[in-house]
């Protein structure tokens, strides 16, 4: 559980210095500590990460919810605890004061606080982002799409800060749209144990306003290459290949599409070498282009 000490002065008003050790205690098992090298600033607390208030028996845990828990706070500075008390805690963020004299904040029993998590259409492509309020021991996020409701696939990993007390940006734009028109997406975190959560679940659709057909991918290609096309309609498509002369090669897709991005992997293997032409038909839209086979 992450802790946050937002304020803390000894009683009397003097405030804490330098060399300072404030150690979080549930009954007599220390559950956390740290030793202040600057004062407390109350617009940037001072993070203290605390475990299960019983080291010998895991299984019984101080933060879950509905359980009491008692916290004293140790000032080596001098050498007494300047503050006891309980709580009863139950979920989220909260504020307690114990004494007048420490202010703790409890926020979030995640090691990794999601506070945002987005995605904007960017002409053909689509950029996410989120944002972490505080990072414990975080490996990072694999980001997961699905298209059309159909499985969850991993598309990326990026790497996480670790640990972090302020608010980290991250982004990932996906360049390869294909497969439909309503894209959902998910973060998976990881922590560095190999534990893991998911976000929540963010939607955007994307339907094309005009027919498409783009240049194969890679060009010139040995032996598989890729050609991707957009439909603004439920449509009855066909691509067709052709020789140099005009001779009808391979029928490479016939079918009815609902409107989207699509993408179709081409294996030339069985072609010669040479250059061919591809032409799409959807509705009353027609479009050819060249791609070359190298082998």
């Amino acid at each position: 559980m992450n802790i946050f000490v937002s304020e803390a002065e000894l009683i009397g008003g003097e405030a804490l210095q330098p060399g300072d050790e404030i150690a979080i205690f549930d009954g007599e098992y220390c559950v956390g500590t740290k030793i202040l090298t600057e004062p407390i600033n109350p617009s940037q607390p001072l993070l203290i990460v605390a475990s299960a208030n019983n080291p010998g028996t895991p299984e019984i845990d101080g933060f879950t919810p509905g359980n009491i828990i008692n916290y004293k706070f140790w000032l080596s500075a001098i050498a007494e605890e300047i503050s006891d008390y309980s709580v009863f805690y139950e979920i989220g963020s909260d504020t307690f004061v114990a004494n007048g004299s420490v202010q703790v904040r409890f926020n979030s029993i995640l090691p990794v606080e999601l506070i945002s998590f987005t995605a904007d259409l960017l002409e053909n492509q689509i950029m996410l982002s989120w944002q972490t309020a505080t990072e414990i021991n975080n490996f990072g996020f694999e980001v997961e799409r699905s298209i059309d409701n159909n499985d969850w696939i991993k598309i990326a990993f990026v790497e996480g800060y670790g640990n972090s007390n302020s608010i980290q940006n991250y982004t990932y734009l996906d360049k390869n749209l294909n497969g439909g028109t309503n894209f959902k997406y998910r973060l998976k975190q990881f922590d560095t144990n190999g534990s893991y959560s998911f976000s929540e679940i963010i939607e955007i659709v994307m339907v094309p306003g005009i027919f498409s057909l783009y240049q194969n991918y890679p060009n010139p290609f040995n032996p598989v290459t890729k050609i991707r096309y957009e439909l603004a309609s439920k449509s009855e498509v066909s691509i067709r290949l052709y020789d140099i002369l005009g001779s009808e090669v391979l029928l490479l897709l016939n079918e009815e599409k609902e409107p989207g991005i699509y993408e179709l992997e081409f294996d030339a293997k069985q072609l010669s070498s040479g250059t061919y032409i591809y032409q799409m038909i959807a509705n009353n839209f027609i479009e050819t282009k060249k791609m070359v086979l190298l082998k």
